[in-house]
């Protein structure tokens, strides 16, 4: 059984994927009693090296299996995984690419019952690019993957990140932008499922906008939420809210100042209380990211993340469960400490020392990733 105080549950890169579909939970309100809370390993990433590290969000298809991506080297897999466990292989991108396909942001099952996500350093051929948007037919295995649009050449990677289906039946995304031509501190865009794309905001960074933003999410209220790594009043990063038509409003600036959390690199999660959540990958008592809520312009830390006790520079998302819980996992050293671009700032110095919370190797040069849970109460306990 899993408790949520006292003691943090391990897995391997192995359990990496769908472990979160499991038991280890992250609050956001009511405690649900430890009894009811049961831990289990579904598949075990361990032969090639694109199977050892799973990255991105997975999607629930309408058989109601589970469809994900690993990424290792140069080669990208998408497979398939039932809620059992049972893993089968569908596709593997060409390895031709010798600086990596970059496809590992996750897929978005789109209205048609196939699955969307975007590439970032590619073109329709493979070779180096400025990113692009792919769909995927399961149906197809192998010859399933098609690129549906190919961001126009700027000699650089526009960086696209993970996909988010509206109402609309269009796909609604950002690019981080990484400094690369006129889309140099991101974009936000609507692609559709036939794979017209527009752009509806380019962001312009600090005092009054975004930059280099994270995926958005889509809110109740039929606005988009994101978080951005730079931008704001004080250049450390936002929180933002954007209209399906691309109108940007700030909702909170981060300092970067003393122990200010700063630099989400996350995107932000709603709870069921209406509330937002997120990451940020700087700052906190001890300089290592924060977890924090944000209700109205108002942020609360509820976590400050300390790398010899739990984890630290989370890049990952929370998830919410159908429980009502968040949903977490973490990788250590050397993936820990990667910011999705260059960051301005020099972070604080890492602990030498080797978390506790790492566990062995699995896979060819993979790290091992962390499972941890956190009791959001007020005194934001990381168990």
């Amino acid at each position: 059984m899993t408790k949520f105080c006292g003691q943090v549950r391990h897995s391997g890169m192995a359990a990496f994927a769908l472990v979160m579909l499991a038991a280890v939970t992250l609050l956001a309100g009511m405690a649900i009693p430890a009894q009811a809370q049961t831990y289990k390993v579904l598949y075990k990433y361990d032969g090639p090296q694109w199977l050892a590290n799973p990255l991105g969000q997975l999607a629930l298809g309408r058989d109601g299996n589970y469809y994900g991506m690993t990424t290792g080297g140069s080669i990208n897999e998408i497979y398939q995984m039932t809620p059992e466990g049972d893993e089968t292989t569908l596709w593997v991108s060409p390895n031709q690419f010798a600086y990596g396909t970059q496809c590992y942001f996750g897929l978005t099952l789109g209205p048609d019952g196939l699955f969307y996500g975007p590439c970032q350093d590619i073109d329709q051929n493979w070779d180096y690019g400025s990113g692009a948007i792919f769909k995927y037919d399961p149906s197809q295995g192998q010859g399933g993957f098609t690129v549906l649009y190919e961001f126009p050449s700027l000699g650089c990677s526009v960086q696209p990140n993970a996909l988010t289906l509206n109402t609309d039946g269009s796909f609604y995304g950002t690019t981080q932008g990484a400094n690369c031509g006129s889309a140099g501190l991101g974009t936000f865009f609507k692609i559709t499922p036939s794979g017209t794309l527009t752009t509806l905001h380019t962001f312009q960074g600090d005092p009054n906008d975004a930059a280099y933003p994270s995926a958005v999410t889509l809110g109740s209220d039929g606005n988009f939420y994101g978080t951005s790594t730079a931008g704001g009043s004080y250049n450390g990063g936002t929180v933002f809210k954007i209209t399906p038509k691309g109108k940007v409003i700030l909702l909170y600036s981060f300092e970067n100042s003393g122990t200010d959390p700063y630099e989400p690199a996350a995107p932000m999660t709603q709870g069921t209380n209406g509330e937002w959540y997120g990451t940020t990958f700087y700052g906190g008592t001890y300089g290592y990211g924060t977890i924090f809520e944000l209700k109205g312009k108002t942020l609360t830390v509820l976590h400050n993340f300390n790398q010899t006790v739990d984890t630290a520079y989370p890049t990952f998302p929370l998830t919410l469960g159908t429980d009502g819980n968040f949903y977490a996992h973490r990788r250590p050293p050397p993936w820990a400490g990667t910011l999705p671009r260059t960051s301005s700032r020099s972070p604080p110095p890492k602990n030498p020392s080797t978390p506790p919370c790492s566990v062995g190797q699995r896979g060819v040069g993979q790290a091992a990733a962390t499972i941890w849970v956190m009791d959001a109460s007020p005194a934001g306990r990381c168990c």
